[in-house]
């Protein structure tokens, strides 16, 4: 409402599955039958309802429990690297390609997603997939899985939204 995109704000686990939503073919989308979210957190009318049942049936996002959804939580790291997995799981036999991963329950999908080139982890060595993703972080991993990768400014759309908070000299 105010014209910003907040890079550094987190993500939430109901926008999350919008995003990833909205990459599936329209074909896939109809193919999913179940006329019904299985998570009592999930208000059929709620604008993320359809994306969370289609991703669901899908096998791609998961709830926190078996009933639960927590729209509203932030996602990890560790959730959103997941869900990218997902979609082109490439199974990893190396080593963890990052020194806090070890025993994590999302570790080979990190690791694969590592491998496809999506996710990038810390300096020191380390993913941290606890942690909550911010929205910079997630439009990079998500600009990774399409390779929408411009090299320069010469390769950006002259007609894109350009936020006022997307300032210049940051990572993102």
């Amino acid at each position: 409402e105010d014209s910003t995109i907040r890079p550094e704000n987190y993500i939430t686990r109901a926008e999350t599955a919008a995003i990833f939503y909205r990459l599936l073919d329209d074909s896939v989308r109809d193919s999913v039958t179940n006329q019904k979210n299985k998570f009592t957190d999930i208000n059929e009318s709620a604008w993320y309802a359809e994306s969370v049942k289609v991703l669901t049936e899908l096998d791609i996002i998961k709830g926190v429990t078996e009933t639960t959804f927590e729209p509203n939580r932030p996602i990890t790291r560790a959730e959103f690297a997941a869900i990218a997995a997902r979609f082109d799981f490439a199974p990893y036999f190396g080593e963890d390609m990052f020194t806090d991963i070890s025993g994590h329950w999302a570790k080979d999908e990190i690791n694969s997603a590592a491998q496809n080139g999506w996710v990038n982890g810390n300096p020191d060595g380390t993913y941290k997939p606890n942690n909550n993703i911010t929205r910079a972080e997630a439009v990079t991993l998500i600009n990774n899985v399409l390779h929408r990768l411009p090299e320069n400014e010469d390769a950006l759309l002259a007609d894109m939204i350009r936020w006022p908070d997307n300032t210049e000299g940051r990572w993102y």
